[in-house]
């Protein structure tokens, strides 16, 4: 629906392993690829207990991005402490 607030929550990688971490930003393109009329986005981080710069440096570029394209964007930060002061 246009003007919804989407709430792409993700989960926590299964693995340290590059395609593990991949996965949930490949799942996060293709949520957005799907959504076209997205206009406002929150990116919950709330299951989040630890992730790799792999994951993170894409989502950053990625939420970038879509702010340039008018898109707004909140994020929650995860609730374990030993990631959120990194997230």
């Amino acid at each position: 629906m246009p003007g919804s607030v989407y709430n792409l929550e993700f989960d926590q990688p299964r693995g340290c392993s590059f395609g593990a971490q991949l996965k949930e930003i490949i799942d996060f393109l293709t949520f957005i690829h799907e959504n076209p009329a997205v206009t406002s986005l929150i990116i919950n981080l709330k299951k989040i207990k630890f992730v790799h710069p792999l994951f993170i440096l894409p989502l950053a570029a990625l939420t970038d991005q879509l702010e340039k394209k008018g898109i707004k964007i909140a994020i929650r930060l995860p609730l374990h402490q030993r990631c959120f002061s990194y997230v």
